[in-house]
């Protein structure tokens, strides 16, 4: 596994920010309903994920 340095990291996060700032909530909403599951489970797991991350910078 890859090791990072602080620059990869920062540069990663923001990568990871400006997708999901690109995502267009509306096509998420016409998805059928196994793949909304499929996104919403994504979502909470994405949720999950910032507050572990929150709480190892804080």
């Amino acid at each position: 596994m890859k090791k990072f340095d602080q620059e990869d990291t920062l540069e990663r996060l923001k990568a990871s920010y400006q997708y999901l700032k690109s995502i267009d909530i509306p096509e998420i909403s016409t998805l059928d309903d196994q793949k909304r599951a499929e996104a919403v489970q994504l979502i909470e797991e994405i949720g999950l994920k910032i507050s572990e991350m929150r709480v190892k910078v804080e």
